[in-house]
């Protein structure tokens, strides 16, 4: 497997030596979420645009050997929530102790007064109920799931 951006000599060495010599497996890792076209929420403009774009520069200046790009009505609850769980499942093998991940998310996003949690807006979810939103508390689970991620 060619990583994302090397094909070209685009991005740092893909082999990355330690000032020893020794090289390193470390691998690059990017989820970027972006969704303009909302079932029952109100459109946005340019979420994923700025998704793409980002994804587009990273891509220019890095070589990642993992992409995974939830688009519109690919980012519904369920999509991401496998995403993620896949990612921090990956994360807790001991191989992936040098990798880095990094998440990108472009959308509406919501913040619930009463309890002061934040949540990312699927495409799929409901105004009127919380159950469909993505908690960014299950973001950070997530993420402090993933032992072995430079994070």
């Amino acid at each position: 497997m060619t990583p994302l951006g090397a094909e070209d000599g685009r991005g740092p060495d893909a082999e990355t030596v330690t000032p020893e010599g020794n090289k390193l497996q470390a691998q690059l890792w990017l989820l970027a979420i972006g969704i303009d076209k909302y079932e029952k929420w109100g459109h946005l403009r340019c979420a994923k645009y700025d998704a793409e774009a980002v994804v587009q520069v990273l891509r220019e200046r890095y070589v990642f050997h993992h992409l995974t790009e939830l688009y519109d009505e690919e980012a519904t609850w369920d999509a991401i929530d496998q995403t993620l769980e896949q990612l921090a499942r990956e994360f807790q093998k001991p191989e992936r102790k040098d990798d880095s991940l990094l998440i990108y998310y472009a959308g509406h996003g919501k913040l619930d007064a009463v309890k002061k949690t934040g949540y990312w807006i699927p495409v799929d979810a409901d105004r009127e109920s919380k159950k469909s939103w993505f908690p960014n508390t299950e973001v950070k689970n997530y993420i402090a799931a993933m032992t072995q991620a430079r994070h």
